[in-house]
């Protein structure tokens, strides 16, 4: 997966993406929620359409800040900023910038944006940055590693 496609990402594709990257499988694919972790144990991962009644014990790091803190990397360093910028129609937006330097690498090589008017809630849109950034790392460590 590219680094734009990761970019567009949110919710369940959101969700599954990070699952498949941590090494999730499904065993059953009529079952799309449930998902087999790398320590073999059952895990829940949250849809678009269970945000109706939302459960703690789904996994869901697209929307839950805590869930996407639990995403991390040895050795990986984070940078959080917000600010404020013209959007190119002559409006002012804030957005959340995320970078993650890994071990030998550029801050940029993981950058991802996004803008808080996109997003219900301000825990909402730092949760997308993070599993964005998180992707786009684990990709760039996994490439340079082969």
């Amino acid at each position: 997966m590219n680094k734009q496609d990761i970019d567009a990402l949110r919710g369940t594709a959101l969700n599954c993406a990070i699952a498949t990257a941590l090494g999730w499988t499904q065993p059953d694919a009529r079952r799309q929620r449930w998902w087999t972790d790398a320590t073999n144990r059952p895990r829940l991962i949250m849809f678009d359409d269970d945000k109706r009644t939302p459960t703690a014990h789904l996994f869901d790091p697209a929307s839950s800040i805590a869930d996407s803190w639990t995403l991390d990397g040895e050795g990986w360093e984070w940078v959080f900023r917000e600010y404020v910028e013209e959007n190119g129609t002559g409006k002012n937006v804030l957005s959340v910038e995320t970078w993650v330097l890994l071990p030998s690498e550029r801050y940029d090589a993981n950058l991802t944006r996004v803008y808080f008017a996109d997003f219900l809630t301000k825990p909402d849109a730092y949760a997308v940055a993070r599993c964005r950034a998180w992707l786009k790392a684990k990709t760039a460590e996994r490439e340079a590693n082969r």
